[in-house]
């Protein structure tokens, strides 16, 4: 492990997870500026909560997350971001409901006979894929 007074992100027996089920107990990172790091693991090994919790979607119970010396937990997810964190998720609901299409959506080939609309496409998969959004 590097040392952590060189490291860009320093995480320190940090315990987390969603209200009161712990996911994350004892997870020790450091990831000096300039390298590369893939988090690896099986299923339910914790890896998406650890990104979410550097995002500050999580519920931290104990340890510390540092990025370039200042800590990042406690705070929210639009300071994080401030700080230059960001946490795009998997999958095809991260915007689920646009009042209208992107300037960069290609429009529907058929739009005189069909009836979708490309910008709520995501709606759809989102059923599909049993996941509730909003709208």
């Amino acid at each position: 492990m590097a040392d952590d007074l060189d490291a860009t992100l320093a995480i320190k027996e940090l315990r987390a997870g969603y209200g009161s089920l712990d996911i994350l107990n004892g997870v020790e990172l450091s990831v000096p500026q300039g390298q590369f790091v893939a988090l690896m693991g099986p299923n339910g090994a914790g890896k998406s909560t650890l990104l979410k919790t550097l995002y500050g979607m999580t519920t931290i119970k104990g340890g510390s997350i540092s990025w370039g010396g200042r800590e990042l937990a406690g705070l929210s997810s639009r300071a994080i971001l401030g700080r230059g964190i960001s946490f795009v998720p998997q999958g095809r609901c991260n915007f689920p409901v646009m009042s209208r299409p992107p300037a960069a959506m290609p429009r529907c080939r058929r739009a005189s006979r069909c009836r979708c609309r490309p910008w709520r496409m995501s709606r759809f998969s989102c059923r599909a894929a049993g996941i509730s959004c909003a709208g």
